[in-house]
């Protein structure tokens, strides 16, 4: 049996923690955090060198549990070696449903007090995935003697006109929805305006083709409306990580 079938075939070990945030903790805009814990999940046997993956907004602990958003490529592709490391997820913050003012920096601070009280030296490995990567690379500027080896996907130091653009529209179509008592509906929305941005015009011509039905709808119509009625989060969260993501704003030469 090779190491993946084996791998595969053992139960994976899943644990979760909630670290306590220090008392008086800030967000750099001076914003006060309503979580008191840092909650973790641990995948594989405690004490190897930790690896930690974290995804976009939408995102959590839930590497690759049962539900696990990452499950496929490390479960199914072997992408972490449970006989040499353990994976830890975590959930962002803000937990609770608030509208705040939070930016990576404060999410790689929260990570670091995490690390603090594990008494962990430093990461052997960081996988960031959108957010995620935002977010590594903040911890990688603030305290890189605490990261060995960083990998982003779908990252950037910083955002572009033309990303703070297509967000701008989805957070003010929430915004719009959440004065009229419709912040779900919004969401929604907004998911919709998001999707279009994750794919090509020329893989939407190819899944979906040209056209409209007699109602004024098309298969992409459909494909768009699915996806937001799917996309459940808690709309305040979700716009105070949406914002997050445009103050991401690393100098890549410091």
């Amino acid at each position: 049996m090779t190491a993946l079938a084996r791998q595969r075939a053992e139960p994976l070990a899943i644990e979760d923690l909630d670290v306590p945030i220090p008392a008086g903790f800030q967000l750099d805009s001076g914003d006060s955090l309503p979580d008191t814990h840092i909650r973790l999940r641990f995948f594989g046997a405690r004490g190897a060198p930790l690896v930690l993956a974290l995804g976009g907004i939408s995102a959590g602990r839930d590497v690759c549990g049962p539900s696990g958003w990452w499950s496929d490529t490390i479960l199914g592709h072997g992408a972490v070696d449970f006989q040499r490391f353990t994976l830890v997820g975590l959930d962002f913050a803000p937990t609770a449903d608030a509208k705040l003012r939070i930016c990576p920096r404060d999410q790689a601070r929260l990570i670091l007090s995490a690390l603090d009280a594990l008494d962990v030296r430093a990461l052997h490995g960081f996988v960031g995935a959108s957010y995620g990567g935002l977010v590594g690379i903040a911890l990688a500027a603030l305290a890189p003697e605490r990261v060995e080896r960083l990998c982003v996907i779908s990252a950037a130091h910083r955002q572009s006109a033309q990303a703070l653009a297509w967000r701008g529209v989805q957070q003010r179509v929430f915004a719009y929805a959440s004065e009229k008592g419709e912040p779900e509906a919004g969401l929604a929305l907004a998911r919709q305006l998001a999707m279009i941005t994750y794919r090509t015009g020329d893989e939407f011509d190819a899944r979906f083709g040209a056209g409209i039905d007699g109602e004024g709808h098309g298969e992409i119509d459909r494909y768009l409306e699915a996806r937001g009625r799917a996309y459940a989060a808690p709309p305040r969260r979700w716009f105070s990580l949406s914002e997050s993501i445009d103050r991401a704003n690393v100098d890549p030469h410091t």
